[in-house]
């Protein structure tokens, strides 16, 4: 009875060693990313901080040499870290201000991809989509009035960056 005890003893603590041994494997993806963005919600060029806040959703705010701006992206499907690319779409907005070039308000739908490295460490962003911006003044040397007016176009933003 006493060597029965003793087996069951020791399948039970060795049980729960290779349990206490197991190693999650899949890399984690970070909720704060760091990037440098071409134009987007910075501008021109800048910095730009964004925070997941749901499974599919990420909020982004961003500055730059020659503007700001904030947004939303919403993935398609729940973000895996095991899979690329990972497709998006969302609202953004950014405003513009250059002495020379005048001030614009831009709104903007993207549609776009983003790609992980495999520790999901390292990220690349671009996205491309239909804008509405309203040109609210001119700079010191056009002509004053035509302004304030609107105009459609195409816009997008491409950023390289790190998930902490």
């Amino acid at each position: 009875m006493m060597g029965f005890r003793k087996i069951i003893f020791f399948i039970i603590f060795f049980q729960s060693s290779i349990y206490a041994q197991e190693v999650n494997k899949k890399p984690h993806l970070g909720r704060v990313g760091i990037a440098l963005n071409a134009l987007g919600t910075t501008g021109l060029f800048g910095v730009s901080i964004d925070v997941m806040v749901a499974k599919r959703a990420m909020i982004e705010i961003g500055g730059g040499i020659t503007g700001f701006g904030g947004g939303v992206n919403v993935f398609m499907k729940k973000l895996d870290t095991s899979k690329n690319p990972h497709f998006y779409t969302g609202l953004k907005y950014n405003k513009i201000i250059v002495i020379h070039g005048g001030d614009n308000d831009r709104v903007y739908l993207p549609l776009g991809l983003m790609l992980f490295d495999k520790n999901k460490f390292l990220f690349t962003g671009i996205d491309i989509g239909p804008n509405f911006t309203r040109h609210l003044g001119p700079g010191y040397r056009e002509d004053p009035s035509p302004y304030p007016y609107n105009s459609f176009g195409v816009f997008g933003s491409l950023k390289v960056g790190f998930r902490l």
